[in-house]
């Protein structure tokens, strides 16, 4: 019994401590990366903006100061988007994300271009720049709806702190119920004490409950990322009735355990039920013993 507690620590202690290292870290790649996105998408506006506004009014300094603006935005994206394409394991998340750099970098090129061009006023490579500068903007679109898709079928890329939750009550579930019904095969064959045997079965059930609670809101949190309500169920109630109905049923039975092999009756079945036997239409006694009264038996 020890060491299947130690072997239950054990596992759980591995999975608490992984979930701690691993959900956290994964999360903040991404969301660095999401940041990094938004700012860039914003310093494009505001310098589409400022270069028009520049442009029309021939103020040099006014356009340099977007293109610096601009440029340092365009080299913290690419700069996040390559990081997270590097410590991606999904090629087609790393394509994604290194065609978002790429693009993030040609605009910020073209973008000096145009600069270069505003300012020596020629108007051919003003055209040439604000065409490759189109074009790249058009790139990063589609490679932003592209890995957009992508986290939408991969919701668990995106570490999604209550989907990572949702995700790890759901494996802690199925551990348990994994546990239980392992612990019911293998001990139900030394221990076949009917009460414990009552109480092993308890285990399952409890188990059973949170699953399927843990179950139908993981995967429904899960089809949120890919529905346009982006609604979905929390079911708390199976989940928390079957995990105390788990946490009783082990204290009882920890208390049953300790009881019957105390008194010596880890191994004791129920007592057979003594069928009677019917002769002529009379129930007698099967095996009759020695008679209470000295009128003869009726047959």
């Amino acid at each position: 019994m020890k060491k299947l507690q130690k072997a239950l620590l054990a596992v759980f202690a591995v999975f608490f401590v992984s979930a701690a290292v691993g959900l956290p870290a994964h999360a903040n790649t991404y969301s660095d990366a999401e940041a990094a996105a938004e700012t860039f998408y914003t310093a494009a506006q505001e310098f589409s903006t400022d270069m028009n506004s520049a442009a029309s009014s021939d103020d040099t300094a006014a356009v340099n100061r977007a293109l610096a603006s601009f440029q340092s935005a365009a080299a913290t994206a690419k700069s996040e988007f390559t990081n997270v394409a590097n410590k991606a394991k999904d090629a087609t998340a790393k394509s994604d994300l290194q065609d978002l750099a790429s693009a993030a970098d040609k605009m910020s090129v073209s973008a000096g271009q145009m600069a270069a061009a505003i300012e020596s006023e020629d108007n051919a490579a003003l055209t040439t720049a604000y065409q490759d500068f189109t074009n790249a903007a058009n790139a990063y679109d589609d490679a932003a709806t592209a890995y957009t898709n992508y986290v939408a079928k991969h919701p668990e890329q995106t570490g999604n702190m209550q989907l990572m939750f949702y995700l790890g009550l759901f494996i802690l579930s199925c551990v348990l119920l994994v546990g239980s019904i392992l612990f019911v095969v293998l001990v139900g064959r030394k221990h076949k004490n009917a009460e414990l045997k009552s109480q092993r079965g308890g285990l399952i059930i409890a188990a059973l409950v949170m699953t399927g609670g843990a179950a139908w809101t993981y995967f429904s949190c899960r089809a949120a990322f890919s529905s346009t309500s982006g609604k979905y169920d929390i079911v708390y109630g199976p989940i928390i009735f079957g995990f105390i109905l788990f946490v009783l049923g082990v204290v009882n039975y920890v208390k049953g355990y300790n009881k019957a092999k105390k008194e010596g009756k880890l191994s004791e079945t129920a007592a057979p039920v003594k069928i009677p036997e019917i002769k002529d239409g009379v129930t007698v006694a099967k095996k009759p013993t020695e008679p209470t009264s000295k009128k003869p038996i009726i047959k």
